[in-house]
């Protein structure tokens, strides 16, 4: 069952790091960043060589897309926000 359970994590977690990687660079480097490389909010706008606020604007926007796009794939999200009548979706 563990096997099993591991799959599934990890298949999430590929579509997640997918719809990371598809965003507009803009997007994608902030959020690749924080989330796979552990860089604060702050060591990103220094690496980036933008504000800080631009990042954490970049990163809700980000959010939001891969919300949608996963929500569309799996029919649980619509406009990056949950539906009430559907079940969960475990995919963030």
């Amino acid at each position: 069952m563990d096997l099993l359970k591991n799959l599934k994590l990890n298949a999430r977690e590929d579509a997640v790091l997918s719809a990371i990687l598809s965003l507009p660079p803009t997007m994608s480097q902030p959020m690749y960043l924080y989330y796979y490389e552990g860089f604060s909010t702050q060591d990103i706008a220094k690496v980036l060589q933008i504000p800080i606020v631009n990042v954490r604007n970049r990163m809700s926007r980000a959010r939001k897309k891969i919300m949608q796009s996963l929500g569309a794939q799996h029919g649980g999200f619509v406009d990056g926000r949950r539906k009430r009548h559907q079940p969960e979706c475990e995919m963030l």
